[in-house]
């Protein structure tokens, strides 16, 4: 995104700003992370059920063997590329929420991904995270509430405000002299009374933004894109205190319809070391308590493995919550290999339930407006 575009969805959100409803002030300094795994990550490769032998029948070349699962009871392990999410797992920071999906499930990557950005069956305007940012308010212009990390606005973002700005190197952001000047006569304009007054503050805000935005303390980034590069990314976004309550990424990669188990394994083996890096580093800059992480993906993978060494698009999945406040463990129940439907795994919590559960208990907003009558799952230990 260039500096015009970014400034203007700004000021859209400046201006939509003045429209108060307070969050609850004891949680509006709380951020959630969302990373969704591109694709359709294969759930039964990632949270394996490995006492159950339907699951070697179904994958005689695909499954993996009991000995190399990283036990997380006596049912269910993690695939073994993910060690340092295991130690997260034990050091009661990482929840597995099982068996998450909707009714109806759509195999199209864009239809789904839409389904779950949006949280609605239906063809929806305005994304949940920015119904949510819409319902409890924003801040002045000076503030950020949403960021996708990325060459894209993500749509679970996208509110009556518009689009949230997106951010792949902050740098870009620097201001020209020329564009420098031209905002700082909105300095003049603030001064006067009425709207455009208003404008003038709002805009002068909106630079202030952009400057600390620019001037962001990223380190050297590592070279090219890849999620170690966009965590360390949002590393910077988060102790920059920019008022930030979402914020997006996104890893690809996760569409195995061959040759999956060499390559799914090296993304699962990424995505746990980036993963435990950032975690680590949240609580080395004392940041842990006011950050949750939530690993999703637009659906599973078929059971069944395919002639080609790999899974076709699936239903059900696991949804990963990492941080220091999330309720450990595993959450919800594993769906049964022997109750298929159509040769898919049969949903048994709705994702909305895990979104409804971060709204209310970690958000500090009431998710009914946004998400309508879904049963918040406790997947936050409570303040």
């Amino acid at each position: 995104m260039d500096r015009r575009r970014f400034l203007q969805g700004m000021l859209a959100a400046g201006v939509l700003s003045v429209l108060p409803t307070p969050l609850l002030a004891a949680k509006a300094n709380r951020t959630l992370v969302m990373l969704h795994l591109n694709g359709g990550n294969d759930g039964l490769n990632t949270v394996i059920p490995y006492a159950e032998p339907l699951y070697y029948r179904l994958r005689p070349t695909l499954s993996v063997a009991r000995k190399q699962v990283l036990p997380l009871d006596g049912q269910l392990g993690l695939h073994p590329r993910m060690k340092p999410l295991r130690g997260l797992y034990e050091d009661g920071k990482l929840a597995v929420v099982q068996g998450v999906g909707y009714e109806n499930p759509d195999l199209s990557h864009f239809r789904s991904t839409d389904i779950w950005y949006s949280a609605t069956a239906g063809h929806g305007r305005f994304g949940w995270a920015g119904r949510a940012i819409d319902t409890s308010g924003t801040c002045e212009a000076s503030r950020l509430p949403a960021v996708s990390i990325g060459s894209s606005s993500a749509f679970s973002l996208t509110g009556k405000r518009g689009e949230s700005p997106c951010l792949t190197d902050p740098k870009r952001l620097e201001l020209p002299r020329s564009l420098a000047d031209v905002i700082a006569r909105y300095g003049e304009y603030a001064r006067q009374p009425g709207l455009k007054g208003e404008v003038g503050r709002l805009g002068v805000q909106a630079a202030d933004l952009a400057r600390r935005l620019g001037g962001l303390h990223t380190g050297q980034l590592p070279a090219g894109a890849g999620l170690a590069r966009d965590l360390r990314l949002a590393l910077a976004l988060l102790e920059a205190d920019l008022g930030l309550r979402f914020l997006h990424l996104s890893m690809g990669g996760y569409d195995t319809h061959v040759n999956q188990a060499g390559a799914h394994g090296e993304l699962l083996a990424q995505l746990s070391q980036a993963l435990a890096v950032f975690q680590t580093e949240l609580e080395r800059r004392g940041l842990a308590e006011r950050v949750i992480t939530m690993i999703f993906s637009e659906f599973g993978r078929r059971p069944q493995e395919n002639s080609g060494g790999g899974t076709d698009h699936g239903t059900a999945a696991p949804v990963l919550l990492l941080g220091a406040r999330v309720k450990p463990g595993l959450l919800g129940e594993q769906p049964s290999l022997d109750r298929l439907s159509a040769g898919n795994l049969r949903h048994s919590l709705d994702f909305r339930r895990v979104y409804a559960g971060l709204l209310k208990d970690w958000m500090g907003v009431d998710p009914a407006p946004v998400l309508g009558n879904h049963l918040a799952l406790e997947c936050v230990e409570r303040s």
